[in-house]
């Protein structure tokens, strides 16, 4: 089994700033750079990131995405954390806090969780672009840790 890698080859920003539209320009200060959208996402409240999506169904597929791409059982403590992320996309009230994420993620699944979140607070077309990133970066995991 491999490791993703969700910065692309030779990309300058590996984690929320992938996306080519959000890339700072160095010589306008006014753009965000790499390290306050960082700071942002740390102090970020996870609560409604529903209401960043489009309609349930851009919703259910964000969520299809971390269950059958980024939650592996075999791992069990980063799973548990990933699918408290995975409800906290239908929920009002906070499940989980970005240090707990920070805190049980590999570095590869939690920049994917950050440039989601990310996403959610830019646009539902980000939000598909994601998706459509994520699909290609972390392959289905086929073994849940049922030996059939």
């Amino acid at each position: 089994m491999g490791t993703a890698t969700w910065a692309n080859p030779g990309q300058r920003y590996g984690s929320a700033l992938d996306h080519p539209a959000h890339s700072p320009d160095l010589a306008n200060p006014a753009q965000p750079t790499l390290s306050t959208v960082v700071v942002t996402v740390h102090r970020m409240d996870l609560r409604n990131l529903r209401l960043g999506f489009r309609d349930d169904a851009q919703r259910r597929r964000a969520q299809r995405v971390i269950h059958d791409r980024l939650a592996d059982d075999r791992l069990q403590d980063e799973c548990r954390y990933l699918m408290k992320f995975w409800w906290q996309l239908s929920m009002s009230y906070q499940e989980v806090t970005i240090g707990e994420l920070r805190g049980h993620l590999t570095a590869d699944k939690l920049h994917a969780v950050e440039a989601l979140i990310e996403a959610i607070h830019r646009s539902p077309e980000d939000i598909d672009t994601w998706i459509a990133r994520a699909t290609v970066a972390f392959p289905v995991i086929h073994d849940r840790g049922n030996p059939e």
